[in-house]
């Protein structure tokens, strides 16, 4: 019986510590750092708006600021469709260039651009062909 209680009272401990130490990053300025997801995508209906929907639900219970970039480099399948869709649905999707908005050159330009502005950017590359 008392292994019982030493246990319950091990195990609260450890979540209590788990929490403040979360809390205490939370109000950290260095991890109030806005992430931002670039998503370089081609052809990736299967995949695409799985991996939005699970970058958004992840976030949202993490409680961390994101944004979304999905840079489209001339799907021919339902991406777009897909991403436009996401683009006014609840706001998931934060910027969205398509292959004729943006050369390969202007994406290291756009990257470079996040980090300066002090985004920590994470890259996802989508490809199905």
């Amino acid at each position: 019986m008392f292994f019982l209680y030493f246990f319950g009272f091990f195990t609260f401990s450890l979540i209590a510590i788990w929490l403040i130490i979360a809390k205490i990053k939370l109000n950290n300025s260095n991890y109030q750092r806005i992430k931002n997801y670039v998503i370089i995508v081609k052809n990736g209906q299967e995949k695409i708006e799985g991996l939005i929907r699970s970058i958004n639900i992840w976030n949202y219970l993490k409680g961390m600021p994101i944004k979304i970039t999905v840079v489209d480099l001339g799907s021919r399948d339902d991406t777009i469709n897909i991403l436009e869709r996401l683009t006014y649905q609840g706001r998931k999707i934060n910027r969205f260039y398509t292959a004729d908005h943006i050369k390969e050159h202007q994406i290291t330009a756009l990257l470079e651009e996040f980090v300066q502005k002090g985004e920590e950017v994470i890259l996802q590359y989508v490809n199905e062909e």
